[in-house]
Formats: C-alpha cells, structure tokens, sequence
C-alpha cells in the first residue's frame, strides 16, 4: 500500500483496491482508502464498496471526499465573489469617469470652450532648430534671410548684421518685380 501511496499512480491504487475486495480483504481495504486517500477516486470506492456491501469502512473515506469537495467550492466560491466585486468596483470607476467626462464637456459647451481640446494630454512646444543646427549655409528655417537682416552664418549665430551693411549679399537672389 504504501510503494502504491508513494508512485503517486492512480490505476496502481485502484487496482490495489480491487485486489483487497476480491480477496475480501476488508481491513486491508479500509487501510489502503486512507494510505491512497489522495489518488483513488470516489466514485470508485463508492462502487466498489456499494457492490460489496463495504459500505461501512468506506464511509469515512466518503465522508473526508466531501468534505474537502466542500472546502474546494467554497474557496472557488469566495474567489469568484471577490472577482465579481472588483469587475463591478472597476465598472463603477469607469462609469464614473465617463460621467465626469460628460460633464466636463457641457460645461465646456457652455463657456464656449471647443471640447475637442478638454481631456487630451498635453502636448509638448517643440522650437524649431536654430539656423546654426540646420547644416546649411546660413540658411534660416524658411530658407532665405528676411525681415531686413543678413542670414546667419553657424559661427555667428547670435550676430545681427544690417543689410547696409558692406558686404552683404543675400542668400537668394532678388527677383525684379515685372
């Protein structure tokens, strides 16, 4: 009984079981339901002990089964509560914050703010690159000098130059006005 306890085979136990009710073996029968408690199956014992009028050694044995089938349902039974309170808990956070939305939108509506921009997460100012980080000839990031300043050259970022200026020749050539 006890190799068949240690090989944890269920088909080692059950026939075990077998062996010890044909050869009318009833102790032995009622020593193996406890020592192979775990592998043999209920619905096997309660056949084989029904049949064989061993009714009375298996009832403690039947008696233990439903009682951990009991204690099985009932930790199913608490965990599937608690399931169902945070999935009603999360849907009530939910609906709440969609109310809270829904509010924020109508008043909104009647400060005359566009909803279209309450909500949304804030997106950040990005500069244009200065004329010295673009790469290019003095450049600014149109493309050519304007506003009556002189390009600014990568070494001279900062420094204004009038466009009276001696040698001053604009970036882009000046189209006459036909």
């Amino acid at each position: 009984m006890e190799c068949s306890a240690e090989s944890k085979d269920r088909e080692l136990a059950e026939s075990l079981l077998s062996f010890f009710v044909e050869s009318k073996l009833k102790e032995s029968f009622a020593a193996c339901l406890f020592t192979c408690y775990e592998l043999l199956r209920p619905d096997v014992v309660l056949e084989l002990a029904w049949r064989n009028n061993l009714m009375n050694f298996a009832m403690p044995f039947m008696i233990q089964s439903m009682r951990d089938f009991d204690e099985k349902l009932t930790a199913i039974q608490h965990k599937l509560e608690e399931k169902d309170k945070k999935s009603e808990h999360d849907e009530k956070e939910k609906e709440k914050k969609q109310q809270e939305e829904a509010h924020a939108h109508v008043a909104a509506a009647t400060l005359g703010v566009n909803s279209a921009f309450i909500q949304q997460p804030a997106q950040p100012l990005l500069m244009p690159p200065l004329p010295s980080q673009m790469g290019g000839m003095g450049m600014n990031p149109m493309g050519m000098g304007g506003m009556g300043m002189a390009p600014m050259h990568p070494g001279y970022a900062n420094a204004l130059v009038p466009v009276s200026a001696p040698g001053y020749a604009p970036s882009m050539p000046t189209m006459p006005y036909y």
